[in-house]
């Protein structure tokens, strides 16, 4: 079974976030993400981010895989504001710092995930909108897909695709049908 890690920004709109993403891609030593989301983000409400439109062919991905999610925000927050938009149903896990002692880019998350879910890394496809996030999961020989919105930009070792249906249709026999609903993906 393959084993789909799913960046949190790949799913949500984490623009307003990106000093906190750098800050923490740059911690040598951890701190409570509750606590420092209040410091790096003073007026940072998470009920404020939305889910990209095709945040619904993750119900076509959850029949194809395991969907894990990581992020480097709390974990009962990024939990709650899945079940706000119902994301939940598809998603197996949400791995954050709270569970390592690390921040994501970290090997000791990637081993934490590999042990807890009994799977060898070979068969983890990340999916991430992250270039920095991509290229350490592919120099670690994961299978990794980077989001990109931009045509023109790509990135060698990296493979690309520009939306989760795109990535949904690859990995189908066929091509989805986007304007029959989210409950009619899988009947096309």
């Amino acid at each position: 079974m393959i084993t789909y890690l799913l960046d949190l920004a790949s799913i949500f709109d984490l623009s307003p976030l990106e000093v906190y993403n750098s800050i923490t891609s740059s911690l040598s030593r951890y701190y409570p993400p509750d606590k420092l989301v209040k410091i790096v983000m003073d007026n940072f409400d998470i009920k404020n981010i939305k889910p990209f439109p095709d945040f619904l062919y993750l119900d076509e991905l959850s029949y194809r895989g395991r969907i894990l999610v990581i992020t480097n925000l709390p974990k009962i927050d990024v939990k709650i504001q899945l079940m706000r938009y119902n994301i939940d149903v598809f998603i197996q896990d949400v791995i954050s710092p709270e569970d390592t002692g690390n921040y994501f880019p970290s090997r000791e998350i990637l081993t934490y995930i590999s042990k807890r879910y009994n799977t060898s890394l070979a068969t983890v496809a990340f999916i991430t909108p992250n270039v920095e996030y991509a290229l350490f999961t592919s120099s670690l020989g994961i299978r990794t897909i980077l989001l990109i919105k931009n045509k023109n930009s790509q990135l060698p070792k990296v493979e690309s695709r520009r939306s989760l249906k795109e990535l949904v249709e690859i990995t189908a026999q066929h091509n989805v049908d986007s304007l029959m609903g989210d409950s009619s993906l899988r009947c096309t």
